[in-house]
C-alpha cells in the first residue's frame, strides 16, 4: 500500500499501467500491488512524505519516486513544470528509463508524452 502524508504543494502520481495522472492529496492511497507501474514526482515548491508498504520516504523538492511491483527507488531531477503536463512527465519517464536502475530492475519501456 503506497499513503500520502503531508503533502505540499502539487505533487504528481503517474501510472503508465493504466494511463491515469493524477495530482496526490494528503490521504490517498495507492495499491502497490505487482501490476502498478508508478511515477511519483514533486516540482521545485512541492513535497510529500510517501509510506511504501511501512517505510516513509520524504520526497522533497523537484524530486521523484518510482514504485513498480516491489521495487521502489527515489532521485532528484531538473525538470521543469510547464502547461504541457503530458510532455513534463513523458520527459520525467524518459530520465528513469536511462538509470541504470531501472535496467537492472528490467524496465526500460513506459515512456509517455
Amino acid at each position: 500500500m503506497i499513503k500520502f502524508a503531508n503533502v505540499h504543494g502539487e505533487v504528481l502520481v503517474d501510472d503508465v499501467t493504466t494511463h491515469h495522472s493524477q495530482w496526490a492529496t494528503s490521504g490517498l492511497q495507492l495499491d502497490s500491488g505487482g501490476k502498478h507501474n508508478y511515477l511519483i514526482a514533486t516540482t521545485r515548491t512541492s513535497s510529500a512524505d510517501v509510506e511504501i508498504n511501512g517505510k516513509t520516504i520524504k520526497l522533497g523538492t523537484s524530486s521523484f519516486l518510482r514504485v513498480r511491483g516491489d521495487q521502489s527507488w527515489w532521485d532528484r531531477h531538473s525538470e521543469m513544470w510547464f502547461k504541457d503536463l503530458k510532455r513534463s512527465v513523458g520527459r520525467l519517464w524518459a530520465h528513469v528509463a536511462k538509470d541504470r536502475r531501472e535496467q537492472e530492475s528490467g524496465g526500460g519501456g513506459g515512456i509517455r508524452g
